[in-house]
């Protein structure tokens, strides 16, 4: 079924039957449905990493992309004040976009 939330394998699990045996239910039937389970689980955590690498990927990117702005930010204001290099930012207005967990 290759589950891509906790959900699907909840909603797998209600469906999961087992084989009756003389005595309970059969233990060849009991393996595979926990192998079955456990490969859906297994499923469910390979999504959600990828997942996970997508956002912290799409994270550094924008990180990068700001650094590049703060950068350009302080020449320009360096080249304006002509202090020779000095990078004082206090004038320039803050990033009031979302942050980097957002």
């Amino acid at each position: 079924m290759a589950s891509k939330t906790l959900e699907e394998v909840a909603e797998y699990m209600k469906k999961m039957h087992f084989r009756k045996g003389l005595f309970g239910i059969q233990p060849a039937s009991m393996w595979k449905k926990l192998e079955d389970l456990d490969s859906e689980y297994r499923s469910v955590f390979y999504a959600q990493e990828l997942s996970y690498e997508a956002r912290l990927k799409e994270r550094d990117e924008k990180i990068a992309e700001l650094e590049k702005k703060l950068s350009l930010m302080k020449n320009r204001l360096s080249d304006r004040t002509g202090d020779g290099g000095r990078n004082d930012i206090s004038g320039i207005a803050t990033y009031k976009g979302e942050g980097v967990n957002g």
